[in-house]
């Protein structure tokens, strides 16, 4: 996922321990360690890394050009979403920010 923040442009792994740019980060107890997949888009609003979604999965090719297709566009539809939600804030709610108004979502497993 941290290439995705640097670059801005979706990330698609068939399996981490090949992959030498990825840093395993998690505890070994942690779940997400025996992760091997992953697949990363950002969600960019005006020009601006909004959020990133991140799947993870403990098989190895657990996804394809076709789901990385699939989650760039609907990253394409949440960032048009955020942007009709901070319009339509602005009148509604002066004093809120996207955050207060969309929380970030935690990881879901399969």
């Amino acid at each position: 996922m941290g290439k995705v923040i640097q670059t801005m442009k979706p990330q698609l792994i068939s399996d981490i321990q090949d992959e030498p740019e990825y840093y395993k980060i998690h505890d070994e107890k942690d779940n997400s360690a025996k992760m091997r997949s992953e697949l990363a888009v950002p969600v960019i609003v005006e020009n601006e890394l909004t959020w990133v979604i991140n799947l993870e999965d403990k098989k190895v090719i657990a996804y394809t050009p076709l789901d990385q297709e699939l989650l760039e566009i609907l990253a394409m539809h949440v960032s048009s979403s955020i942007i009709r939600l901070e319009k339509n804030s602005e009148v509604d709610c002066p004093d809120m920010t996207v955050e207060q108004l969309v929380p970030p979502v935690k990881f879901l497993s399969r």
